[in-house]
């Protein structure tokens, strides 16, 4: 059994909010209505099942709706409620707080929909009830939108658990074709878990999130064009040296294109944040999320410009070592040797375990002496090498294997 425990994507830059208040609002509702429920008498709790749960003979609207908030117990809520915290909140940061919660109704009626269009007719007069058809189809749409994100999970195997990490696809394909199995089994039908409700969620939310995304890269683009002209005055002032301006044209840009805001101008809100503003913490996570989304593009040039405005404008201390070392390898691919040792000798500094720092410098001494030639950049790199980690196997190093 394969149990994700975190989700990482290299596709922060692309969130429309920081924080996923969807998501922590559902959480929160799904355990008040559960404890509200829990604490009324036996008979009281089944007529309240009966009235808000899905029944597919007495079937009421709103009991598409109302019946995913109500839980059997204790694990189907722990269950569903950890499914949508692990896949929810990446996929709310991604889409955004309205469309996330517009995917999980859809994803909660469709399923039970399809649930009913499969159900025996011995049970028709079962209420139906959890969560689990919404939040299949938040599962689709992170199968979908976010597939190359890396969940780090633990593997049961044997009952010895194995940490690792998979990418999503794989992850929440295998749960599909699970899913898809077991509703194929002709028991499915009276089972006590609604499989094809989990099959269809999924692929409803497959499908919705996919356009949902596609009206949200749309949407980005439409306010992109909008708001161009006020972030290229911003940067005109800011040249200039005219910092009163370019935080005014700055501050319109954002207004009109508030998702901009981590994306389209976190160099520039860095700058502003420090010069202007004179906040070292803003200025900070202004230019480090611009040197992210440099790197996750593969813009070397510009990753190394926004490493040297680090340099610059931050106190040492707060550039972490992955800046220094991703700098350093953005220096060697645009023909700055001297800059790229520099820097790989600043990323020696505390934050990467020992293999990273000993990867790092491997890897740029490759760099400066195979790929451009620089045989004396490379044996000030090798200096550095020998000094920190003597007894080295250099190509061991640079391929990340830990020594012979």
């Amino acid at each position: 059994m394969i149990f994700p425990y975190a989700a990482e994507t290299d596709r922060d830059w692309e969130f429309t909010q920081e924080r996923a208040w969807a998501v922590y609002s559902l959480l929160a509702i799904l355990l008040l209505v559960h404890l509200a429920v829990a604490r009324l008498p036996e008979e009281r709790q089944v007529d309240v099942i009966y009235r808000f749960g899905a029944v597919r003979c007495a079937l009421h609207a709103y009991s598409l709706i109302t019946c995913a908030f109500l839980h059997g117990g204790w694990l189907h809520l722990i269950g569903n409620g950890y499914f949508l915290w692990i896949y929810g909140v990446t996929l709310e940061k991604l889409l955004g707080g309205g469309r996330f919660l517009l995917l999980y109704a859809a994803g909660a009626i469709v399923s039970m929909l399809v649930h009913f269009a499969t159900l025996s007719p011995f049970v028709m007069d079962i209420p139906t009830i959890g969560a689990s058809g919404a939040i299949s189809a938040v599962l689709g749409a992170f199968f979908v939108l976010l597939p190359t994100a890396r969940l780090r999970c633990a593997v049961v195997f044997f009952l010895r658990p194995i940490l690792g990490s998979l990418p999503a696809w794989a992850v929440l394909g295998i749960w599909f074709l699970g899913q898809l199995y077991q509703s194929l089994d002709p028991q499915a039908a009276s089972a006590s878990v609604a499989f094809w409700a989990h099959v269809a969620g999924f692929a409803a939310g497959a499908g919705l999130g996919t356009l949902l995304d596609s009206l949200r890269v749309r949407r980005r683009r439409h306010h992109e064009e909008a708001s161009h002209h006020f972030l290229d005055e911003a940067w005109q002032a800011f040249t200039a040296g005219n910092l009163t301006r370019a935080a005014t044209c700055h501050a319109r840009f954002l207004d009109e294109s508030p998702e901009a805001a981590h994306r389209d101008s976190p160099l520039l809100a860095g700058l502003l944040a420090w010069h202007h503003d004179h906040d070292a913490n803003r200025a900070a996570q202004g230019l480090l999320r611009a040197f992210k989304r440099a790197g996750n593009a593969l813009d070397h040039v510009r990753q190394l410009s926004v490493y040297m405005q680090m340099r610059r404008h931050l106190p040492p201390d707060s550039i972490p070592p992955f800046a220094h070392r991703d700098g350093a390898a953005a220096a060697i691919a645009c023909g700055q040797p001297a800059l790229g040792v520099e820097a790989a000798g600043a990323a020696l500094g505390e934050g990467l375990d020992e293999r990273s720092r000993e990867q790092t410098l491997a890897r740029s001494e490759a760099a400066l002496r195979h790929k451009l030639g620089l045989a004396d950049a490379a044996d000030g790199v090798r200096a550095l090498l020998d000094r920190h980690f003597p007894g080295h196997d250099l190509r061991r190093a640079a391929a990340g294997q830990p020594p012979a």
